[in-house]
């Protein structure tokens, strides 16, 4: 497994390598202190777990969004100045969706996400998940660091432009 540091290493030399437009990276990483946001309905307690794993990505790199993978920053502008989706907004709109697919979002913070998952952080289990975003209650890749989370996308990102 490799450390977070190395992950974002390689995202970088993979948007030079593939002349993808670096907006889609937003450097520099997040310069602020854990952040204040409170997701409704998630439970305190474990958002600080949360944070504690997330945020040090977030100060390395703010969230990037390469070959149709994407992870969600703090800012909501990419480098370039467009609008873009971050984990604040991604997890409120999350709450104004229907009742059904709530229950099932209860204990879940999406971090991000590509054309058919939905990548997540489950506060009861601990454990970051890759979900089908149709039937997001069973996960068919877990992790137990959100560093392994990082490396097994990232490695994936490279094997898919290998």
């Amino acid at each position: 497994m490799k450390k977070i540091e190395e992950s974002v290493n390689d995202i970088k030399r993979l948007v030079h390598s593939l002349g993808v437009n670096t907006s889609y990276v937003v450097e520099p990483g997040y310069t602020g202190d854990i952040p204040s946001i409170s997701f409704t309905g998630k439970q305190i307690t474990l958002i600080a777990n949360f944070w504690n794993e997330y945020h040090p990505f977030l100060k390395l790199m703010d969230g990037f969004d390469i070959d149709g993978y994407e992870l969600y920053g703090i800012s909501n502008k990419s480098a370039d100045g467009n609008k873009k989706i971050n984990i604040e907004s991604a997890n409120s709109l999350s709450n104004e969706l229907s009742s059904d697919y709530d229950e099932q979002l209860e204990n879940l913070v999406i971090i991000g996400g590509n054309g058919t998952d939905i990548f997540v952080c489950d506060l009861q289990s601990k454990k970051w998940d890759m979900r089908d975003s149709i039937a997001i209650d069973e996960a068919y890749e877990s992790h137990d660091s959100f560093e392994s989370f990082l490396s097994s996308v990232v490695n994936t990102i490279i094997e898919n432009n290998s």
